[in-house]
């Protein structure tokens, strides 16, 4: 639900040649660390996570919030004072608001609660620790990805918080982008959604702003699987202020050719290239300002990754909760038609960590 700093780096892409625009697989790094996140509650399926402004992993398992102890550590404390009050949750994205001072988590499509009494809810929580508010109703039931808004002209900007919502339905899934606005959320309000992408064709999956004023959403199940689209946060801006939700269509394809690359599974933007997961595959596909692009295996069954701007590093997580973590500088895919001749063994550099100057 996303942040985006990150100085330029060239990393390796092949055995000293010219790269080619098409897409090409790759193993992955050596991760940097490796270590667990705590085990869901007794209301979820699996445990959500993501990096806050201190460069820690903050982690909900649909009832409580854990804040990691150090940097690239499996040690987690909870920081909640009471359970969220919901029944079940799939213990869906975390965030932090732009302001960095509240924890958000929603609870996606109600874990174990089939009744659908705890889908689509917001809680906040304050970063430091402390009793959640809430929940709040986003009246959107599959509630699956959020992140704070930027570079926005919307009022109130900075209490924006774009969701990503589906119909769910597997046969004909259809889902959209919509602002919430959680200026009132701790006098125990939320201002209604506005729509501001409608009829995604398919599941959508993650989204994310980078810092120059564009948003992106992907696909992560359907025909189209593995779109991603770029946005101007201005149009998003007066789709809000109009009530004129834009077209899935309205946006860039920024990978033409994707070859089903879900990207299901989290995107993050760093300065002009875009992360995305690819939870079927256990991979990350990496897309250049130029439109080159990698795909990474990960080694995750079901990879799902989060960005630390912080730390210049990302978590690839898997579905039983065990996380890698690799620095995103080594995965950025060089720009197209560069040859580097200084490497005479890409595959050993690789081992070891290392790129080319």
């Amino acid at each position: 639900m996303f942040r985006t700093r990150l100085s330029w780096a060239l990393a390796i892409a092949g055995a000293c040649v010219i790269v080619s625009l098409q897409t090409s697989s790759f193993a992955a790094t050596v991760p940097v660390a490796s270590f667990s996140l705590p085990a869901p509650s007794s209301v979820s399926f699996s445990t959500s996570a993501a990096f806050g402004p201190d460069g820690l992993i903050y982690a909900y398992d649909g009832l409580n919030v854990f804040k990691q102890n150090a940097l690239n550590t499996g040690a987690f404390t909870k920081i909640n004072t009471g359970t969220a009050g919901v029944a079940g949750s799939d213990a869906g994205p975390i965030t932090f608001t732009s302001d960095g001072q509240k924890i958000v988590v929603s609870t996606a499509t109600g874990g174990f609660d089939f009744s659908g009494n705890s889908n689509g809810l917001f809680l906040t929580l304050p970063a430091a620790g402390g009793a959640f508010t809430g929940p709040f109703n986003a009246k959107l039931a599959n509630t699956l990805a959020f992140k704070p808004l930027q570079s926005s002209t919307v009022t109130n900007a900075a209490n924006k918080l774009a969701v990503d919502f589906g119909n769910g339905d597997f046969g004909n899934p259809i889902s959209g982008v919509a602002y919430y606005d959680l200026t009132d959320a701790g006098a125990g309000s939320m201002t209604a959604s506005k729509t501001v992408i409608g009829n995604i064709p398919g599941a959508s999956t993650d989204v994310a702003f980078d810092g120059a004023g564009h948003f992106y959403v992907g696909i992560g199940f359907g025909t189209n699987v593995g779109d991603i689209r770029k946005f101007d946060v201005s149009d998003l801006d007066n789709a809000y202020n109009t009530d004129t939700p834009l077209a899935f269509s309205d946006g860039t394809l920024i990978n033409p050719g994707n070859g089903g690359n879900n990207s299901g599974a989290g995107i993050f933007v760093a300065d002009g290239s875009v992360f995305a997961g690819s939870g079927s595959g256990g991979g990350l596909v990496v897309i250049g300002p130029d439109g080159n692009s990698k795909v990474y295996d990960l080694g995750k069954g079901f990879a799902s990754i989060f960005y630390n701007p912080t730390n210049d590093e990302f978590a690839v997580t898997d579905f039983d909760g065990s996380v890698d973590i690799f620095h995103a500088t080594d995965f950025i895919p060089e720009p197209a038609g560069i040859a580097f001749l200084a490497c005479a063994s890409l595959a050993l550099l690789r081992r070891r960590g290392r790129r080319c100057a």
